[in-house]
């Protein structure tokens, strides 16, 4: 009886552990953080954990091919004009407030596939029937759906 409880034990606590890191997701958007004193070697470490959060199927499901283009460009760039200079302090004024204003871009390109990709889940009653179901879909492909309805529904008058 004592190990049948132990074994009970056992699962209980494996099923917390793995449910725990099933469910861990970024609650937050990966940022570019540019200190005043920011090198090319402290971008390229930041440019590594963006890269790493976008592979993420989760959280940047919806980052468009377009949007992680332009994402790279603004990194290389940005890596290009730090390299000239050495440092963020060592830029002159409009390149430096330039730099920061591609950092706004980043992350605001960040933020919104976040939010675009999290996934939200609804019981939906199906067709014909009077069972419901989960019926999960990204905050994206919500918004297409309904936009496609609207194209598709008559003009109200």
């Amino acid at each position: 009886m004592a190990l049948g409880n132990s074994k009970l034990r056992l699962l209980a606590l494996a099923l917390v552990v793995f449910s725990g890191t099933a469910l861990a997701k970024r609650d937050d958007p990966a940022r570019l953080e540019l200190a005043t004193d920011a090198t090319t070697a402290s971008l390229a470490e930041q440019r590594v954990v963006i890269e790493g959060a976008i592979k993420d199927a989760d959280d940047y499901v919806e980052l468009r091919a377009a949007d992680r283009k332009q994402l790279r460009d603004a990194l290389d760039a940005m890596a290009g004009r730090l390299e000239g200079a050495g440092s963020l302090a060592a830029l002159p004024d409009a390149d430096r407030k330039s730099l920061l204003a591609q950092q706004d871009e980043v992350n605001g390109i960040l933020r919104t596939a976040h939010a675009d990709s999290r996934l939200v889940c609804k019981r939906e009653k199906e067709i014909g029937s009077n069972f419901r179901r989960n019926v999960c879909m990204t905050v994206a492909q919500r918004r297409r759906m309904s936009e496609q309805a609207k194209q598709f529904s008559p003009p109200q008058s």
